[in-house]
């Protein structure tokens, strides 16, 4: 099976890489009435909620991008396998030069460094939001947050600290050079941001964690998770942009969109449905 999908944005090469899957319980989505995402769940024939986890490899003008990097090993073996997408595009560790990370969750960060907690990408520098940077540093979010949470702070220090010199920051709307340019997000996490990608009169949005489960949240996207920093901020932020995607048939992809992960997004009998690329 292959874990990725390529395709050219004007002079931008583009390559989805799949790292794994991975499955909800109704009980990660608190706005959800369990009713509900039982009858779904009736309807799709699944027991429990799929979903899958996306990163990118952005390659243009001689720089290598990666976004996002994967859980490494704490999601278990249904996940983990970057470096093998990454090989089927012919491209190893020591060829990224760039790593932009598009929030501070574990599952987009851990497999920056090792086991050990040394870098993972030698070469590369690492770019974190600044609002993500400054909640995940603050000692006092720390204190206040669930002691289940509290891992997920250290290891975004882990991280930060990884790199060093070669950890910079960036904001809303930061021009990262070819057509490539951070996207405010806000909500799943307080500098939560995706990408767009606009080269030769083409363009794709990546849009990160803007969608947790397919199945739940195109149909209903004011249904948040336990995972959202500010879940009514992160609900409205997914109302916006699902009704953006619509609106202009933009060609997009979610870091936890299933199968395909490229593909459109078209108005359903309620909410939306995903149009994947190649089906």
């Amino acid at each position: 099976m292959t874990l990725t999908q390529t395709l050219a944005i004007g002079d931008i090469r583009l390559s989805a890489l799949r790292d794994g899957e991975l499955s909800f319980v109704p009980s990660q989505f608190p706005d959800a009435p369990p009713d509900e995402v039982d009858g779904l769940m009736l309807q799709a024939g699944v027991s429990s909620l799929p979903s899958a986890i996306n990163a990118y490899l952005i390659q243009v003008a001689g720089r290598t991008t990666l976004v996002d990097c994967g859980p490494r090993d704490l999601f278990g073996p249904g996940a983990g396998r970057l470096h093998t997408a990454l090989a089927e595009c012919g491209v190893a560790a020591a060829d990224i030069d760039r790593i932009v990370i598009t929030h501070l969750h574990g599952d987009h960060i851990a497999g920056a460094v090792d086991a050990s907690g040394d870098a993972v990408f030698g070469n590369a520098e690492l770019c974190v939001h600044q609002a993500d940077h400054d909640h995940y540093t603050s000692d006092i979010n720390r204190a206040r947050a669930p002691d289940a949470s509290r891992r997920g702070f250290d290891l975004a220090r882990q991280v930060i600290d990884a790199y060093g010199a070669r950890y910079t920051t960036y904001t809303d709307n930061t021009d990262f050079g070819h057509g490539v340019f951070a996207m405010p997000l806000p909500g799943h996490t307080p500098g939560h941001a995706g990408l767009r990608l606009d080269s030769g009169g083409d363009a794709v949005l990546l849009v990160a964690d803007i969608v947790h489960c397919q199945l739940l949240q195109l149909g209903r996207p004011e249904w948040g998770t336990v995972f959202d920093v500010d879940r009514d901020r992160a609900a409205a932020t997914r109302a916006r942009l699902l009704d953006q995607l619509a609106s202009e048939r933009v060609l997009f992809s979610g870091s936890h969109f299933e199968r395909h992960p490229l593909g459109y997004l078209v108005r359903g009998l309620q909410g939306y449905r995903f149009e994947a690329l190649g089906d």
